[in-house]
């Protein structure tokens, strides 16, 4: 049985606001969940607590559950990054904007040319993908915060892809 504390905030995020997160989910897992003291308790014959929690902190995350879903898939991963960790206090805004860009661009070229899934919330960035693609994108990330030109960032993931892409030909 997965027990896990959560805030109210974490709770509403994951049964959603008339908990249609919650059935949905329940539905997916073949789980059944329930709010005990502070506490998500949820069972499952199916999915180990290891999966039960990594879909569950997706969706906390803010990842819709069919989505988060995927990482009951071995070749999937989850990777969630606190940007605040990475730089200081007073340059956090700044870098949380260059990361999303005007309008989302930035976000949504990182998550089309990695072929990930991508959340920001609040100070974290979600990624969901198979590995190789989510190293793409951390990869961008991390040159964005460091300062690097946009055009180099994206030159650098198309020139990822493309070889990650070819590797995949070779293989077969």
């Amino acid at each position: 049985m997965l027990r896990l504390p959560l805030s109210e905030q974490d709770i509403s995020n994951l049964f959603g606001r008339k908990k249609e997160k919650k059935k949905e989910l329940e539905k997916i897992l073949g789980t059944k969940m329930v709010i005990e003291d502070g506490y998500v308790l949820a069972t499952s014959k199916k999915y180990s607590d290891y999966e039960l929690s990594q879909v569950f902190d997706a969706i906390i995350l803010g990842f819709k559950p069919r989505l988060a879903v995927l990482l009951l898939d071995p070749l999937y991963v989850f990777m969630k990054i606190d940007v605040k960790a990475l730089v200081r206090r007073s340059r956090l805004r700044q870098i949380m904007a260059r990361l999303i860009g005007t309008e989302g661009k930035t976000i949504r070229k990182i998550e089309e040319t990695s072929e990930c899934y991508v959340v920001v919330h609040n100070h974290y960035i979600g990624l969901i993908g198979k590995s190789e693609n989510v190293n793409i994108a951390i990869e961008a990330i991390n040159m964005l915060v460091q300062g690097k030109a946009f055009a180099s960032v994206y030159r650098r993931i198309e020139q990822a892809r493309k070889k990650l892409n070819y590797e995949r030909i070779e293989d077969m």
